[in-house]
């Protein structure tokens, strides 16, 4: 009972000091997102921002992130089963066993088996839905292979680092510093993939067409297929200028009214 209560305090310690980093991280987050993003036109963002504007930044990719989580969670609770875990179970430790590399390569195909079929399946349905029926664009095709090889990275990743925490017998502090860093890392990553790959669609595919902005001298701003609205913080709203490679920046206070169509 004493064991067990010792337990629960040293998790809730561990716990508390994880926590203290999270505020740090998502602002740190937030920074990435917004200069990754800004960065593609030109523009230094730091400069323009309020500090409550980075942490709100990361908020609809944090909920993305959430409901993913979350529906993974509910998705192998009602799909799995005991029979199924067990034997996923001793895939995962036949790799972690293997030393011979010719054979490891074999266990991870064997053990990502349904994750490449499934995965290869999607692909296959993107690439005719673009050759054929011109349904996606090209740059949706890439993004779909990028995340498979992300994935499929990440968790070979992950099982290598925990061989190796075997091998080296690592203490139980260590191997949650180590895993952390990797998730931390992970989502890092995703986050700077996602702000480049919006800032692509808005030079792209033009995804701001026709956002009017009413100025206060009434002189009207219409975004085009040249120049175009890239978005606004707090204080200031962002005009790109594509041919001239130039950002015409407006305080918001001299903005009567912006008008948003429904984006693309």
């Amino acid at each position: 009972m004493i064991d067990k209560e010792v337990s629960n305090s040293d998790n809730k310690s561990v716990i508390g000091q994880y926590i203290s980093y999270i505020g740090p991280f998502i602002i740190f987050l937030g920074m990435a997102r917004l200069m990754t993003f800004y960065s593609a036109f030109g523009i230094s963002i730091i400069s323009y921002l309020d500090f409550s504007e980075i942490i709100t930044s990361f908020f609809d990719i944090l909920f993305i992130v959430v409901i993913y989580f979350a529906y993974i969670s509910i998705q192998n609770f009602v799909a799995g089963n005991k029979s199924e875990v067990e034997t996923a179970n001793t895939k995962r430790q036949k790799i972690l066993n293997e030393d011979n590399l010719w054979k490891l390569i074999k266990l991870y195909i064997i053990y990502f088996k349904s994750l490449l079929i499934f995965w290869v399946v999607v692909i296959i349905g993107y690439l005719i839905s673009y050759f054929v029926f011109n349904w996606v664009t090209f740059s949706s095709v890439l993004i779909i292979v990028a995340i498979f090889v992300f994935l499929l990275l990440f968790f070979t990743v992950h099982i290598e680092i925990e061989r190796k925490l075997i091998h080296f017998q690592s203490s139980v502090t260590k191997k949650r510093f180590v895993y952390l860093t990797l998730y931390s890392l992970a989502l890092t990553l995703s986050v700077i993939y996602y702000s480049s790959y919006q800032a692509g669609l808005i030079k792209r595919d033009k995804t701001t067409f026709g956002v009017s902005i009413l100025l206060e001298d009434n002189q009207k701003i219409i975004s085009d297929s040249t120049n175009y609205y890239i978005g606004k913080t707090q204080n200031y709203l962002f005009i790109y200028h594509e041919k001239l490679k130039t950002t015409d920046i407006y305080p918001m206070n001299r903005v009567k009214q912006l008008t948003m169509p429904q984006l693309k």
